[in-house]
């Protein structure tokens, strides 16, 4: 059957309240609504195409890399440099001082040089190592970079992205569609502030000693928009009594259940020019 997507961006301070009052309908479509349990963490790019050791020890880095040109000196500064590809790594047991125990270290690499020769460098002289693969560098400094971004928090959301997915059901044998829907209609309650009531009397001027004109009182009502819906060409309905929406109210709602307004409209980039609010006053009247 005919299926579409809608988003709905709402305010993290009333996600609860807006989750626990949605009502979804679109026809005689289903709707299924889902959304993130929490923020997503904010992504670095593309991923390094190698997978290093980072963050414990230089043989296990070494380790990683095996097969990589590398070039290395030693702690004798009459020596060479000596360069080619890692070929291998070695451990050994080393007792551990103050026990009877023993652990196994990184002792010393192998490096392939370019003359075929195997060349044993011991892990207490190496003095430096330089990758020689411009294209590991990168990978490396990418790695490193991704893995400092991976340690900053992330950047606080505002909004929770809501996703509604509305399907028709599959057409019947005659072709006709057996569910279809022309729009999505979505409501939900939100927090207002309550309206206000305001008072001005007109006394039109007479001459002097002439009979008294009639006065008029009239009567206003103040409403503020406090959220981030546009009310522009909606109907307003202002409630001078507690305004019921749920039959059964959290306690740490209850506070705030007369101070709803309920509005309706379509989802994201299709808002409604029409529907209705209801707002309350706390004076009565």
């Amino acid at each position: 059957g005919e299926t579409a997507s809608f988003g709905l961006s709402v305010p993290n301070e009333v996600r609860d309240l807006t989750m626990e009052t949605l009502d979804v309908s679109a026809g005689s479509a289903s709707v299924i609504v889902s959304y993130p349990d929490s923020a997503p963490r904010v992504g670095t790019g593309g991923e390094p195409l190698h997978g290093f050791a980072l963050g414990s020890s230089l043989g296990d880095f070494l380790a990683s890399v095996v097969g990589a040109d590398c070039s290395l000196t030693t702690g004798d500064e009459a020596a060479s440099a000596i360069s080619g590809r890692l070929l291998l790594l070695e451990k050994e047991k080393r007792a551990v001082p103050g026990t009877e125990e023993a652990e196994l270290v990184w002792s010393e690499l192998v490096v392939l040089d370019h003359g075929g020769s195997m060349v044993r460098v011991r892990f207490d002289v190496l003095r430096s190592i330089c990758m020689l693969d411009d294209s590991l560098q990168q990978d490396l400094r990418k790695a490193l970079g991704a893995r400092l971004s991976a340690r900053k928090p992330a950047a606080p959301k505002r909004h929770t992205d809501l996703t509604l997915v509305a399907r028709a059901a599959a057409s019947g044998s005659g072709g006709e569609a057996a569910g279809s829907f022309d729009e999505l209609l979505v409501s939900y309650a939100q927090p207002a502030k309550e309206w206000l009531c305001q008072y001005r009397l007109e006394v039109p001027p007479e001459p002097l000693g002439a009979a008294m004109a009639e006065a008029r009182l009239r009567l206003f009502a103040t409403v503020s928009n406090i959220g981030e819906e546009d009310w522009e060409g909606v109907a307003l309905s202002l409630v001078a009594n507690e305004l019921q929406l749920l039959k059964k109210e959290s306690g740490a709602r209850k506070s705030a259940a007369g101070t709803l307004s309920k509005g309706k409209h379509k989802a994201w980039g299709q808002i409604s020019d029409s529907g209705n609010l209801f707002v309350k006053t706390l004076t009565g009247k």
